[in-house]
């Protein structure tokens, strides 16, 4: 083929791409493979470089390794150099660096497991570790629910798009991520609080964080929340008054247990007597072996 044929081969190629990149849901693989056929005629298409980088980013998707958007900074850079006035490669070559950027700095982060192992147990006293299933760990006391979140790849910051919303029976929460996304959490509360004393801070430097809502009335002997938000997994734990009811029973069961063998059975002492004899040398006493005792 001479060069106007390889130049219109090349155009049709990276045509091609386009076709790939706008489908529903786009074909990455494809339109990358055609972007390729038109590169390998034309290294400098800026086109077909644009295009390619596209594939490559998938469109920002979650978790893509950082090989792939190296690459597609590299066609990026490319492209700018052959049109150092397209804004449209500028803007992306920009939007590229800070996923970059922000993928490094995560790497350097503690885990949500790690970070959670900096809170002070007593403040997760009756709650539960809900990292794994939505994010957070939570604990109570009589007046109040701390929550707490870990940060995701990123230290957080209240500049950068960190927001907690609260209602007097909801809290929305919303944290930025190292891939450029967000972690969301948050509905309908288990129950009322007073909004004027609740607040919720940024602690241990960015890692984490913490909220902490006070119940709307403490007095309430019954105010144990089995849960933060309506729908979401019970504590395990007991409350505070289950604690003390286990407690006081294990108190009363290792109390000795005495009893009026007299009382307890009209033929009690002749009946020990009698087995003591049959049996020298094993002390027979006379108890009430029923579960009476027990219930």
């Amino acid at each position: 083929l001479d060069d106007s044929n390889l130049a219109m081969v090349s155009t049709l190629s990276s045509n091609l791409a386009a076709v790939f990149l706008l489908e529903s849901p786009p074909n990455w693989a494809q339109a990358k493979a055609a972007a390729d056929a038109a590169l390998d005629i034309n290294p400098k298409h800026t086109k077909a470089l644009y295009r390619r980088a596209q594939a490559l980013l998938e469109d920002g998707r979650q978790g893509l390794p950082k090989a792939a958007l190296e690459a597609a900074l590299q066609d990026l850079y490319i492209a700018g150099e052959v049109e150092p006035l397209n804004a449209q490669i500028a803007e992306e070559i920009q939007r590229v660096k800070k996923h970059i950027a922000a993928l490094e700095a995560g790497q350097w982060m503690l885990r949500p497991e790690e970070i959670a192992q900096t809170i002070p147990p007593s403040l997760l006293n009756h709650g539960e570790n809900l990292l794994h299933d939505h994010g957070y760990i939570w604990g109570q006391s009589q007046s109040t629910i701390d929550i707490f979140v870990p940060a995701r790849g990123v230290r957080l910051a209240k500049s950068s798009g960190v927001t907690c919303e609260l209602g007097v029976q909801s809290l929305n929460i919303r944290l930025p991520t190292a891939d450029n996304h967000h972690f969301l959490l948050g509905g309908e509360l288990y129950n009322f609080i007073q909004l004027e004393d609740s607040t919720w801070q940024l602690v241990d430097d960015g890692l984490l964080l913490h909220v902490e809502l006070r119940k709307r009335d403490q007095r309430l002997k019954g105010d144990h929340w089995p849960c933060v938000w309506k729908g979401q997994r019970e504590a395990r734990a007991p409350s505070a008054e289950e604690q003390q009811a286990v407690r006081n029973f294990a108190h009363e069961a290792s109390l000795p247990q005495v009893y009026d063998e007299k009382k307890a059975h009209p033929n009690a002492v002749e009946t020990v007597r009698r087995l003591q004899a049959m049996c020298p040398g094993v002390k027979v006493e006379w108890g009430d072996t029923s579960l009476d005792q027990f219930n």
